[in-house]
């Protein structure tokens, strides 16, 4: 086996801080917008949201099931209001996220049941 120039390696990592140096620099322009998403693209990312909101609150179950159950009744019921407060944020945002997108997209949305429709009948 062949040894690998000193060359070619100063190359391939001067490439990798240029890359990176570009990715810094994409990340930081704040100037650009970000892209429109359907209503039906809205959705799928709420559902998402959904389902890691449900793990982290399974797991602050879990927590608030391990603590005692006389002495730290406090700290039981400070987990159960973070639970509540964290479930009704999201619900209000999504609310307001989808009464936000309003008319404009009514037309995916349409798109979108009839896929749905479309799918479930064929499961059935």
């Amino acid at each position: 086996m062949g040894k690998v120039k000193k060359a070619h390696l100063k190359s391939k990592k001067a490439k990798a801080k240029q890359a990176a140096k570009k990715k810094d620099e994409d990340a930081n322009d704040v100037s650009l917008e970000p892209p429109k998403e359907s209503r039906h693209e809205m959705k799928r990312r709420h559902a998402g949201e959904r389902r890691a909101l449900q793990a982290t609150v399974a797991d602050l179950k879990r927590q608030r099931k391990k603590l005692p159950k006389k002495s730290k009744k406090d700290d039981k019921k400070a987990l159960t209001d973070e639970i509540k407060q964290m479930t009704d944020e999201l619900r209000k945002r999504h609310a307001a996220e989808l009464g936000g997108i309003g008319a404009q997209d009514a037309e995916d949305d349409d798109d979108a049941q009839e896929d749905d429709e479309e799918q479930m009948s064929e499961d059935v």
